[in-house]
């Protein structure tokens, strides 16, 4: 709920702003931006190559997501943006009762194009994007050490608004819907004279995500 009430409060404030003085984002103008998950909903397909399907999904809401994006884009035409989106993350986590330790990372290398509409204080746009994404990821326990690396291919789009606030800085709302497919790799190494396990799977994934964001243009 708090984090809802921020989003409608900066809504408010943007449209109560002056109107900037350029009626466009102009050819050669540089985009900078970051940004964080704020609401999603993640749908994950892992299929090995020996073993059953297993399909998940994950609902997310709150500023406090760790996953964190920066970009850069140039308006090659009037309105229009090319540019790229880096995103990452670290996971760790940590139970002592039963000594387990995980820790990780996960990225995507997102190249982007972008289109604004209108002009003013609020600013609708679409975007389509295509890249990479990948994970590196250990964890072990009193009884095993698993390794666990992914990568895959992601494409997808979507469109949001930029509010405004005067001509070099605005507030970033966006809606993405991407679809990746990669492979996964899994080391498992007991502690116990057993045989080391390697599992390879095929990990499909169709992800909705509402980001909020900052951009400055220069």
């Amino acid at each position: 709920m708090r984090s809802i009430i921020i989003v409608l409060s900066i809504i408010i404030v943007s449209l109560g702003l002056p109107e900037p003085a350029e009626s466009q984002v102009k050819s050669g103008t540089v985009r900078l931006h970051l940004d964080t998950l704020f609401m999603g909903y993640l749908f994950n397909n892992y299929d090995p190559e020996e073993g059953e399907e297993v399909e998940t999904g994950t609902f997310s809401i709150g500023l406090g997501n760790p996953r964190l994006g920066i970009g850069f884009g140039l308006a090659v035409i009037d309105q229009l943006v090319i540019g790229g989106r880096f995103t990452g993350y670290l996971t760790a986590s940590e139970i002592d009762e039963i000594d387990y330790k995980l820790k990780g990372f996960q990225w995507g290398i997102l190249p982007y194009v972008q289109y604004l509409f209108l002009t003013g204080v609020v600013r609708p746009f679409i975007i389509g994007q295509m890249g990479f994404s990948g994970l590196a990821e250990s964890s072990e326990d009193d009884r095993v050490e698993i390794d666990r690396n992914r990568w895959g291919f992601v494409f997808g789009g979507g469109g949001g608004v930029h509010f405004f606030l005067g001509n070099r800085l605005s507030i970033d709302l966006t809606v993405l819907f991407d679809y990746s497919i990669g492979r996964q790799t899994e080391e498992h190494d007991y502690a116990w004279d057993i045989a080391d396990v390697e599992l390879e799977a095929t990990v499909s994934r169709f992800e909705w995500s509402t980001l909020l964001g900052l951009s400055g243009w220069f």
